[in-house]
C-alpha cells in the first residue's frame, strides 16, 4: 500500500514539473547541471587566470603544459607496454606450437 502511495506521488511530481517546464525530464536536468557546473567551474578558473599577473600566467601556463604533456607520455608508455606484451604473448605462443607439433608421436 505504501510503494503504491510513494509511486502515485512520484507520478504526481513528475506531472507537476512537466507542467511547469514541458521540456525537462529527469535526464535532461541532471544533463543540464553537469554541463552547468562544468561551465561555471570553467569561467571561476578563467576570471582567476585573467587576474593573475603576466609572470603569473606564464608559470600557470608552463605547469599546464607539463603536466599534458607528462600525462600523453603515460598513455603513450602504457600503449607501447601493452603492445610489447601483445607481441610477446605471441611469439611465446608460436614457440609453444612448434614445440608441441614437433614432439608430437603423430608424424
Amino acid at each position: 500500500m505504501s510503494s503504491q502511495n510513494n509511486s502515485d506521488w512520484e507520478r504526481k511530481f513528475q506531472d507537476v514539473e512537466v507542467e511547469v517546464d514541458p521540456d525537462s525530464s529527469p535526464s535532461s536536468v541532471n544533463s543540464t547541471n553537469a554541463s552547468g557546473e562544468i561551465e561555471n567551474a570553467f569561467n571561476r578558473i578563467k576570471v582567476w587566470f585573467d587576474g593573475l599577473p603576466p609572470a603569473g600566467r606564464l608559470i600557470v601556463t608552463l605547469v599546464a603544459l607539463t603536466i599534458a604533456f607528462s600525462i600523453v607520455s603515460t598513455i603513450f608508455q602504457i600503449v607501447t607496454s601493452l603492445l610489447s606484451t601483445a607481441v610477446f604473448a605471441v611469439i611465446l605462443y608460436l614457440v609453444y606450437r612448434f614445440l608441441t607439433t614437433s614432439r608430437s608421436p603423430n608424424q
